[in-house]
């Protein structure tokens, strides 16, 4: 774009690019035309992204560099070199029960890849993907704005001991996207980072794979849905209703935030249709009526939230995309991305185990 604050051509970092949004963002990014260096924490994930992203655009658009723990001082100091722009997409997402193992290192993360960021004089912008835990859920009555925050009882919750059980799980991951965004923005306020910074805040990803064996989050759940895994709808139950965000839109949402001259210092909300796990079953018989997939739970609750969108639809119409992509779409776009016979099963057991971070 023109009017870019970065040039295209220009290099771009990011963090966590082999998770599924990651690698959205880094698509839309090198689809952009800009190039994108990709940080890993895992050698073969990042083989992975490079037969995807140079078949799609070339050995000279796309490399990575392997940093297995971002949570060391300095850690993307030397790969931060001759960046023009960073997003940051990479979270811990084990769901672990004690929050020294996940929130403690989920900051630590932010204010490093920050602090290499402003060492770095060629960095212009700094884009942050936070999470929807980060505000009021859509399952309550209310308005989300890009000023809404979740109030504090989760993060003293999180801390409080005993450790154990999935509640409290899901307490620490709240508030470790809570904790890690309020850093940043911290950050900048204390530090006065010569670049400018944003954060994205998004609900439920759905969308296409980069990859077969890049399956991870509740875009795997989905996928395991759709090859009668039981197991993915009652993840999706228990979550609870949720607002769907087309992987598509969301990269090309980061995109705007990483260039457009005229967004800067905001929150970006990015919440599509509201939908439940019996949606997803109804748009999955939708695009194959015949298809055995797993039965509905029944009687679930609907979003009751209204969400104010205005500020990043006016954003994805500067990128081209002035309509949110809808559930029917992401879904087909889902289940249409990888072929049949991908490992579905390997890719399920691990979705929420074993990696400290995502990319």
């Amino acid at each position: 774009m023109s009017d870019s604050v970065i040039p295209t051509g220009s290099l771009v970092l990011i963090t966590g690019a082999t998770g599924s949004v990651g690698g959205a963002v880094a698509d839309e990014v090198l689809k952009a035309g800009y190039k994108v260096r990709a940080v890993i924490r895992n050698q073969q994930k990042g083989k992975y992204l490079e037969e995807a992203f140079h078949e799609r655009y070339g050995k000279d658009a796309f490399h990575t560099v392997l940093v297995e723990d971002l949570t060391v001082p300095g850690a993307l100091d030397e790969a931060m070199k001759d960046c023009a722009g960073v997003i940051h997409t990479a979270s811990d997402v084990t769901f672990r029960d004690d929050p020294n193992l996940v929130i403690t290192p989920v900051v630590e993360m932010a204010k490093n890849v920050l602090a290499s960021a402003a060492k770095t004089p060629t960095i212009k912008r700094f884009v942050f993907t936070s999470s929807s835990s980060a505000v009021p859920p859509v399952a309550q009555e209310g308005h989300i704005t890009p000023a809404s925050w979740l109030p504090d009882d989760v993060i003293d919750m999180a801390w409080s001991k005993p450790y154990g059980g999935m509640e409290k799980s899901g307490a620490i991951y709240t508030a470790s996207k809570i904790l890690g965004e309020r850093a940043c923005w911290d950050f900048v306020r204390d530090n006065k980072p010569h670049f400018e910074f944003n954060s994205i805040v998004p609900n439920a990803h759905i969308g296409a794979f980069i990859h077969p064996k890049l399956i991870s989050s509740v875009n795997g759940m989905i996928l395991g849905v759709w090859h009668g895994d039981e197991s993915g709808t009652r993840f999706l139950a228990m979550m609870g209703p949720q607002a769907a965000i087309n992987l598509e839109d969301s990269g090309k949402l980061h995109l705007a935030a990483l260039i457009l001259p005229e967004i800067k210092s905001e929150r970006l909300l990015a919440f599509g249709e509201g939908f439940t796990a019996d949606d997803v079953l109804d748009a999955m018989h939708t695009i194959d009526p015949s298809r055995k997939l797993p039965a509905k739970a029944g009687g679930l609750p609907r979003a009751k939230a209204t969400v104010d969108m205005s500020r990043s639809m006016e954003a994805l119409a500067k990128m081209g995309k002035p309509q949110l992509t809808g559930l029917v779409e992401s879904v087909r776009q889902n289940v249409t991305s990888l072929p049949e016979d991908a490992d579905i099963k390997g890719a399920m057991a691990g979705i929420f185990g074993g990696a400290s971070l995502q990319g």
